[in-house]
């Protein structure tokens, strides 16, 4: 692992362990200052945080495998995360995801984008809903996605893109 990378994880645990007194409770913020700021949780990562923080190695990997929102590979420039609880589902989520997954064929969109299916968003009553980033969009249709699409293209401001 690069030291620069060793050096702020370090740095970061130190300022948790701060406000935490109990080991286990860095697990999940240390895994999410290192899946934002290096694009994934890898195996190095995995060591060192266990390292750092004196817990199993495989304890801190369940946990990343358990979430979502935690990769081992790099990440795309742009996550997007089609919602498939019940709600979406039944207003079409399915067909957004098949559709975003065909546009795939343009290089420009499979070499920043990566799409996947997620649960509940917590969105229910604005189904079909998709987080970019982190950034939720809702009451989706064809339409929004190629709009939500073509402004992440363009380098339009996620917040912005929609209105």
């Amino acid at each position: 692992m690069d030291d620069k990378i060793r050096e702020e994880l370090l740095k970061y645990i130190g300022e948790l362990k701060s406000l935490y007194s109990e080991r286990s409770m860095l697990v999940m913020p240390t895994l999410r200052f290192a899946q934002e700021k290096f694009g994934r949780v890898d195996d190095n990562l995995i060591e060192e945080i266990s390292r750092f923080l004196d817990i199993p190695a495989i304890k801190i990997l369940s946990t990343a495998r358990f979430y979502h929102f935690f990769t081992e590979e790099d990440s795309a420039k742009y996550r997007i995360e089609i919602c498939t609880s019940i709600s979406c589902s039944l207003l079409g989520s399915e067909h957004l995801y098949d559709y975003i997954n065909r546009k795939f064929v343009d290089e420009e969109i499979k070499n920043n984008f990566s799409v996947t299916r997620v649960g509940c968003l917590g969105s229910c009553g604005t189904a079909p809903a998709m987080l970019v980033n982190g950034v939720l969009f809702e009451n989706l249709n064809f339409e929004r996605v190629d709009r939500v699409i073509e402004g992440l293209k363009s380098g339009k401001d996620i917040d912005k893109i929609l209105g």
